[in-house]
């Protein structure tokens, strides 16, 4: 899924005044060699529908607080930083995973980093933030990789983020940072809206979506969270009635939350499979 870019011709005509103030960790002239910073602007609560064209919504789902915006150039080469403030460490994990896309190798610069040609995206703690590199020469090429590093370097230091139902083996980061995390049917609608008739009813805090591979077969495998253990018997009587038949294998967690298996084998083998991964040790 691709997050819709911000409008940036006219944008600082909408920032306030006193919101001109940046208190949050920003970039400066210099801070990289030929770095120079051209427009700087903050951007918080009903601001951000002035910014952005049609992606607000999503991250108000999430959890939005504020949002620095700076336009930058080393040589020839345009750069916007977008470095958004979200309510915790779920809500700037949950819009990494649904903007990031498709990734090339597995970076390691942070445990939730994502780079792609021309873009480098990064979750840490509750920031959230996209470099974009807006000219397109070849010779510009990482770029966005090197201010996105020097911009992490700013931020405050973060545990791993425990995502809702995280198995404790040793391979946990190795999966979650491949995971989507959703708060609302904005953010399943980008990442999974094949689920959406299934959840219609909400009543979730979080879905935790992980794709898997059990032999040749790929699985996706879906952590449901839900608010109360009364919306999570609504939420079972829903599901029950519709017979999703994509759904091979639903199970109950706990009081209120579920475990869904969507994949191509038997139900047997899928609940094996269920078993093995909720009691990993």
């Amino acid at each position: 899924m691709r997050i819709l870019c911000a409008v940036i011709v006219g944008w600082f005509i909408v920032v306030p005044g006193a919101a001109q103030r940046v208190d949050m960790p920003h970039l400066a002239s210099g801070d990289i060699p030929g770095l120079e910073v051209t427009q700087t602007g903050h951007f918080d609560g009903n601001a951000l529908f002035g910014y952005m064209d049609g992606g607000a919504e999503l991250y108000r789902e999430f959890g939005f607080v504020d949002l620095t915006v700076q336009e930058m150039r080393i040589g020839e080469h345009q750069l916007l930083v977008e470095l958004f403030r979200m309510r915790d460490s779920l809500a700037a994990f949950g819009i990494f995973s649904v903007s990031r896309g498709e990734c090339s190798g597995d970076d390691t610069s942070a445990v939730y980093w994502c780079s792609s040609p021309g873009q480098a995206l990064c979750a840490k703690g509750c920031y959230f933030f996209r470099v974009q590199r807006l000219t397109g020469e070849s010779e510009g090429k990482g770029l966005a990789d090197d201010v996105g590093r020097r911009l992490l370097r700013l931020l405050p230091d973060s545990e791993f983020i425990l995502l809702p139902w995280c198995p404790t083996s040793p391979k946990a980061q190795t999966w979650q940072r491949k995971a989507t995390l959703v708060r609302g049917p904005l953010g399943l609608q980008n990442s999974l809206p094949d689920w959406m008739d299934a959840l219609e009813p909400g009543g979730y805090s979080t879905i935790t979506i992980v794709n898997w591979t059990l032999g040749d077969t790929p699985v996706t495998l879906g952590w449901i969270q839900c608010v109360s253990e009364g919306a999570a018997s609504a939420l079972e009587q829903f599901i029950s009635a519709i017979k999703r038949p994509g759904w091979r294998y639903i199970k109950r967690c706990a009081t209120d939350a579920f475990l869904v298996v969507e994949a191509d084998l038997p139900a047997d083998k899928l609940a094996r499979f269920a078993d093995q991964i909720l009691n990993s040790p």
